[in-house]
Parts: structure tokens; sequence; C-alpha cells
């Protein structure tokens, strides 16, 4: 019975049977239940939409920069996990308000989500740029 609760929203306190199925939610609709009742089971459906999505946006602008930086398959992994990591936190920190920012069409969360990685990915290598600037200006 516990397993089946969490894949439900809607319940009451006294745990009747649930109303809507978190699986049936739409994007915007789990983003704002999310941000109003912070359920892991809702976070958890969050990352299984959204997280390979995140990986792809997040290879597509690392493409951009092959040229001009070189990594070994190593690192390249670990930045991207670095780079997954850094936009999950950028979702949640400040009470969640990049997710409250959101005010869009359903389906314009997936153009809304690609920004933010691309806005990450920038961000990450202008600071990269900025201390390796700096390391060289101090050889």
């Amino acid at each position: 019975m516990e397993h089946c609760l969490q894949s439900y929203i809607g319940f009451t306190d006294n745990y009747s049977w649930p109303q809507v199925p978190i699986r049936e939610l739409t994007d915007l609709e789990l983003i704002e239940t999310y941000i109003s009742t912070r359920e892991e089971t809702l976070w958890q459906e969050f990352y299984r939409r959204f997280d390979v999505h995140i990986r792809v946006y997040i290879k597509k602008n690392l493409r951009s920069y092959e040229s001009t930086i070189f990594l070994t398959q190593t690192d390249s992994f670990s930045l991207k996990e670095d780079l997954v990591q850094e936009i999950y936190l950028k979702l949640l920190k400040n009470d969640c308000q990049v997710l409250k920012n959101f005010n869009g069409k359903n389906n314009c969360f997936y153009a809304y989500l690609h920004k933010i990685t691309t806005t990450t990915v920038i961000d990450h290598f202008r600071q990269y740029k900025r201390y390796f600037l700096k390391k060289n200006l101090l050889l």
C-alpha cells in the first residue's frame, strides 16, 4: 500500500485512495506541485522526465567548446557530471526560484531547461577562462 501511495498525489491525511497518478501530471503540474509540496516522489518523477534532456543539452553545448579545450574521456565525463549537478543546484537553490520563474506553457519547459543548461555551460567556461588566464599570468 505504501508503494502505491508514493506513485500518486492528491491523497488526504487519512490516506484515502489517491486521485492523480504522478506520471499523468503535465510537466507544468509536476513543477508547480513539487514547488508547493517538496515531495520526494515528485522530485524523482522530475528527474525521470528531465535528466536525459539535461544531459543531451549539455553534450550539445560542449561540442562548441571541443575545439578550444582538450579533454580526456575521463575529464569529459567528470565535466558533464559536474554540469548536471550544477544545473540541479541552480533549479533548487533559493527555494526553487529558477523553477518558480518558469511561467510558460507546458511544452515550453524543455526550451526553458535548454536555456538554463546553455547558460550554465557558458558560465562554466567563462569561469574556466578567467582561471586559466589568471593562472598563466602568474607563471
